[in-house]
């Protein structure tokens, strides 16, 4: 069960712990776990077989690459019947029972449909270390059957959303708005609730279907759907209504990025962003990716850095708030595999977690003790946020000293103010000058444009009073 499915070839099932393959087969199939050589589609067991084992078991088929042109050619020349028959004596083949039992257990086990049984092995083998955390009965994924039952049709629902054609969509749109119309209790439903509307109304917003778009977007509770819903209602020319929206957003923002949009929308709204760009020019493109290019001319004028991206405020509020992540709080934690609590990039992270936490913001030990103090004592430790391999402790120490306690905890405050938002979009280089200054540098090629997330930090680290430009290359022809 944790191999890749769901066609699996008796020969290639070699354990040493297994004494009589064909017994222990045998066995299970009459428990009902497995069956042997059911029929399946012909081409589906062909892909699961190797060019070289295509070649073997077809020797008449002249060979043809890629493997899917000697496939066709195989089905071309052969019966159906004759190929599986082959397939059958030189490869048999098994397939699980019940798959979809399987898929509900691991559901149930880890809360999602990503993680798999390999979680166990990297684990055994010592190539991850998870934290421990507490877990519980009672804060289980799903609360009871009906939970899961709602789950699992909105998942069928969203899967038909990308698997079925546009038309058929369009037909079932109000069926479907409808089946997500009620708020949900759990945090985790209720998000997926949210997503599939925005989903859905993408799809009919893309098809000119705005009357149902808007429908969608105003059922979910999650951003971008008011952002979507004010632009419609100002392509429409309903300005007014429009802007009584965005107003709403302005007063109350889901998340930084919503916000930064309704202040800005439909023209540049609100304070001029305080971002500085240095335009340098360049004879031509450089055979270096872009930062590397910029780092090397740096450091050949004194500097030190380092292109880290969003691992720096991520790592930093990571270790920072290690305790936080891994508190006991309900749903949190489903699993003794999971390198992050469930609702890490929820809005409510914080608003769940801070009466009942120390903030290391408000806490008299230094910011600085903090971070190194938890990166000595939970280094190699899967977390999230940190990228413990660019932050060994030297270059740790070496940062976190330069930035100082003061621009320290104002970089940490704003990833905390939205972690989701923070996760993305932070300069590409952080840079130690020769005098202990610091500055963290966005780099763009010709012709690259800042996008909104990279624009929301640049204006957020102004904001924060933190040392940071763009440096963009133009070329000199």
């Amino acid at each position: 069960v944790s191999r890749k499915g769901p066609v699996y070839f008796i020969n290639q099932m070699n354990y040493d712990e297994v004494e009589d393959r064909n017994l222990a087969l045998s066995i299970l199939e009459k428990l009902g776990l497995v069956l042997l050589a059911p029929l399946l589609p012909t081409d589906e067991i062909l892909a699961r077989l190797t060019v070289q084992q295509l070649k073997s078991v077809f020797p008449t088929v002249h060979a043809e690459t890629p493997k899917a042109r000697l496939i066709e050619s195989i089905l071309n020349s052969e019966s159906d019947s004759s190929i599986l028959f082959e397939i059958k004596r030189s490869s048999p083949w098994f397939c699980l029972a019940n798959p979809d039992t399987l898929e509900l257990f691991l559901l149930l086990f880890f809360g999602n449909r990503v993680t798999d049984l390999s979680a166990f092995v990297v684990r055994d083998l010592g190539i991850v270390e998870y934290e421990s955390y507490s877990l519980k009965r009672t804060d289980r994924q799903f609360a009871n059957r009906d939970e899961l039952d709602k789950y699992l049709n909105w998942i069928s629902l969203s899967d038909a959303l990308h698997e079925k054609e546009t038309v058929d969509t369009i037909e079932k749109a109000d069926e479907y708005i409808e089946a997500l119309s009620e708020v949900q209790d759990n945090r985790t439903i209720e998000r997926y609730r949210c997503r599939t509307l925005n989903n859905l109304g993408n799809v009919l917003e893309r098809e000119k279907r705005l009357r149902l778009a808007i429908r969608a977007y105003r059922q979910s509770t999650r951003h971008p759907a008011r952002e979507r819903v004010v632009r419609i209602l100002h392509r429409q020319g309903k300005r007014t209504t429009a802007s009584r929206l965005q107003e709403k957003i302005v007063e109350n923002p889901w998340t930084k990025e919503e916000e930064y949009f309704a202040n800005r929308f439909p023209s540049r709204r609100g304070q001029p962003e305080n971002i500085r760009v240095d335009k340098k020019e360049i004879q031509e493109l450089p055979s270096l990716p872009i930062e590397e290019f910029t780092l090397r001319f740096l450091e050949s004028e004194g500097a030190v850095g380092w292109h880290l991206e969003n691992t720096l405020p991520l790592t930093m509020f990571g270790l920072a708030y290690w305790e936080w992540i891994f508190a006991s709080v309900p749903g949190a934690f489903t699993n003794p595999f999971q390198p992050a609590p469930r609702d890490l990039f929820w809005p409510e992270f914080v608003e769940v977690r801070q009466h009942q936490l120390e903030d290391p913001l408000n806490s008299e030990e230094s910011l600085i003790a903090r971070v190194l103090r938890t990166a000595r004592t939970k280094r190699g430790k899967a977390n999230r946020l940190v990228s413990w391999d660019l932050f060994p402790d030297e270059r740790l120490e070496q940062i976190v000293h330069t930035l100082g306690e003061s621009s320290l905890m104002r970089l940490i405050g704003s990833v905390k103010s939205d972690i989701s938002q923070f996760k993305a979009g932070f300069p590409d280089l952080t840079v130690i000058f020769p005098d202990g200054s610091f500055e963290f540098i966005e780099v763009k090629a010709p012709g690259d444009q800042i996008q909104r997330n990279q624009r929301i930090w640049l204006d957020e680290l102004a904001k924060a009073q933190l040392p940071a430009r763009v440096i963009r290359f133009v070329l000199n022809n």
